[in-house]
């Protein structure tokens, strides 16, 4: 009975620490997402905490963004090895340089990289992992195309490139660039919820502006109609159109202040944008087949080639944009010395 009862309480004590652990947790969670809101009203309207329980209202679409936000960027595979040996052994790596020096530059001259190696000058970094950013782009060019033993020449094809090379999020270990990657996803939804007001409070402007102008242009021919019959039928016909144009005006300032007259109407509006994620970014998996000469290759086809899954996001209306996790060796990376003398070379 004794060893029964000492069973039971260190289940339960075991249990109690669990609960404790978990609530650590939950409440550690919750002051994240109250940053969260904090620092999306910041970035918008700090009007919005004048309004009774604010926070109450953005909390579920905060979380909704960190949900979808967390779910995407633990899509995106695991981390590349990306340095002068994997450009000859790994067919991506290949793909996304001109050539291994061209690979070595863009990471020995990006600012972020850079920026980060700098704070970090008093630890010993054996890779920096990093998010690398890309536009894929497509172009028809002719080349040459076997079939069998037949050569085809100027034949129409797809050239692949990739351009724009962007390195995010630079850290010691994948995990926080992960993280660094979801702080600038969410950062991005912000910047829409902002773009969003800013849009309806420019288009207001506008309209308003517009107004004032007609109903001035308007007045100042009512004071015309007082001449000769035969010219005050041109001015009445002006008048119309003016009034016309007044109405349409009048309708369509209504219906942006319809979206955005309050400082509730904001806070709806930065709600709606943070709340649905998935209206802003998107994330796809490509799946292309190019050969060594950066030609898109079609299904179907037997020639040798370099098969590649990848991952696209695209934010807004902004082009879309491949990401790849890498892990680049800090050793390989230029000296600042050597790397300002390099780029004095290149200019002078």
């Amino acid at each position: 009975m004794s060893n029964i009862l000492e069973d039971g309480l260190t289940i339960f004590i075991m249990a109690l620490k669990a609960s404790r652990y978990h609530g650590a947790i939950e409440h550690k969670k919750q002051d994240v997402i109250t940053d969260a809101i904090e620092r999306v009203i910041d970035n918008t309207e700090p009007k919005i905490r004048l309004i009774v329980g604010y926070r109450r209202r953005l909390r579920h679409a905060v979380e909704s963004s960190f949900e979808y936000i967390d779910a995407l960027v633990d899509e995106i595979p695991g981390a590349i090895l990306v340095n002068r040996r994997s450009f000859i052994e790994d067919p991506q790596v290949n793909s996304f340089f001109v050539n291994a020096e061209d690979l070595h530059q863009k990471f020995s001259r990006s600012p972020e990289v850079r920026e980060f190696i700098e704070e970090n000058r008093d630890r010993e970094l054996e890779d920096i992992y990093c998010l690398l950013c890309m536009e894929i782009k497509e172009k028809t060019i002719y080349g040459v195309e076997f079939k069998g033993e037949i050569m085809r020449r100027d034949v129409q094809q797809i050239g692949i490139s990739f351009t724009d090379h962007k390195l995010l999020s630079p850290a010691p270990t994948e995990a926080e660039a992960r993280r660094g990657l979801k702080n600038c996803l969410f950062q991005g939804l912000i910047t829409n919820a902002l773009g969003r007001l800013r849009y309806f409070q420019t288009k207001r402007v506008a309209f308003e502006d517009q107004g004032r102008r007609l109903r001035v242009r308007r007045n100042s021919l009512r004071t015309k109609a007082r001449r000769p019959a035969s010219e005050i039928e041109s001015v009445r016909i002006k008048i119309r159109e003016l009034e016309s144009r007044l109405a349409e005006n009048e309708r369509s300032l209504s219906e942006i202040k319809s979206e955005l007259d309050t400082t509730d109407d904001a806070l709806e509006q930065v709600s709606e944008v943070i709340g649905h994620p998935d209206q802003v970014i998107k994330y796809e998996r490509v799946h292309i087949k190019i050969n060594k000469l950066g030609v898109k290759l079609k299904e179907g086809s037997h020639e040798p080639a370099n098969e590649i899954d990848l991952a696209e996001i695209t934010f807004g209306d902004s082009p879309s944009r491949v990401v790849v996790l890498t892990k680049y060796p800090s050793n390989e990376i230029l000296p600042k010395e050597d790397f300002l003398k390099n780029a004095s070379r290149y200019l002078t």
